[in-house]
């Protein structure tokens, strides 16, 4: 089994292709709308997870949950990820695609399949609020 080291959200993630360093840009947890609906902007959920044996897999996803708990996104890869080295990470664009309806507190909930059952293995949070730009 897999396990989560971290997990972020944020706007750029930045590969170098000679190093395979990564920057994690414009990282946030909240962010404003000036009405409502409002297209929710693409971000990315970063994560790093560590296998513990060298046969681990990784069957993950990841579901964005809006205020009032209704599923806003879900992002779940068919089949299991393999771990081609002990660390491995996944990095998933979301939003862009749907709108907001309302402002609040959305829940990003990092899951792991283990049997049949999912588990929970990270809450992240992304806070929602209505400004106007009277109140700048």
């Amino acid at each position: 089994m897999a396990r989560l080291l971290w997990a972020l959200t944020c706007q750029r993630v930045i590969t170098d292709r000679d190093t395979n360093l990564v920057s994690y840009i414009d990282g946030f947890e909240q962010f404003g709308v000036p009405k409502l609906p409002f297209p929710f902007p693409p971000f990315y959920v970063a994560t790093l997870w560590e296998r513990e044996s060298p046969h681990d897999t990784l069957s993950m996803r990841i579901r964005v949950l809006a205020p009032n708990n209704k599923a806003f996104q879900t992002f779940e890869p068919k089949g299991a990820l393999k771990f081609p080295f002990p660390r491995h990470r996944v990095n998933v664009l979301l939003g862009g695609r749907v709108a907001v309806q309302q402002e609040g507190r959305f829940r990003i909930i990092l899951e792991q399949k283990k049997g049949n059952q999912w588990r929970k293995e990270k809450s992240l949070q992304i806070d929602v609020k209505l400004v106007s730009r009277d109140s700048e």
